[in-house]
């Protein structure tokens, strides 16, 4: 980094608004709006310029500026309280932004006895699964996790959908809390 770089980046906390900080992450920033920034707030003799003037081209700031990519992680929960019963679309969820579906984690307040709970997460209807796979709840037991290899995707205008296909034999699986783990990268 050289030296105004590395001035800008130091203070670039203390120089920028909130709108100007959203810009640079989101690539929509320009030179002017940085520029207008730096010579507004930075003691810009102590850069060794002879004009003591900051001054950004366009081409430059993409260089300069080199934000990491900001990805925030979240989850999603649903529940179902009482005695589990089959069927679709058990919660609904309408993403905000693009992102990836990271991992689902199920919790039991009662195991199943006999047979499994299974458990189906859809994107507009199907499977986010790879194959057959889904995550179960083994009988007698109140916890499973799935995490993904591949990671299924989403954006904004679709929907994810909870199906539980199958809820337990002898006794069936009660009040189910699930969790939904992704990662987005807002717009």
């Amino acid at each position: 980094m050289n030296p105004v770089t590395k001035q800008m980046w130091d203070t670039l906390p203390e120089i920028a608004t909130p709108d100007l900080i959203e810009a640079l992450a989101t690539g929509k920033a320009d030179a002017a709006a940085v520029t207008a920034a730096l010579n507004a707030k930075v003691d810009k003799s102590a850069m060794g310029m002879p004009d003591g003037t900051a001054q950004l081209d366009a081409d430059a700031l993409l260089e300069l500026f080199q934000f990491p990519e900001v990805v925030f992680n979240d989850d999603k929960s649903f529940s179902k309280f009482g005695a589990l019963t089959t069927g679709p679309g058990q919660g609904r969820w309408y993403p905000r932004y693009p992102g990836i579906i990271k991992g689902v984690l199920g919790y039991l307040e009662l195991a199943p006895q006999g047979a499994p709970v299974t458990i189906d997460i859809r994107k507009n209807n199907v499977s986010v699964f790879p194959g057959s796979d889904r995550l179960i709840i083994a009988a007698n037991t109140n916890f499973s996790e799935y995490t993904f290899t591949t990671f299924p995707t989403f954006t904004r205008g679709d929907f994810i959908t909870v199906y539980i296909d199958s809820v337990g034999s002898t006794v069936t699986g009660q009040t189910l809390s699930l969790q939904v783990e992704y990662a987005y990268k807002p717009e």
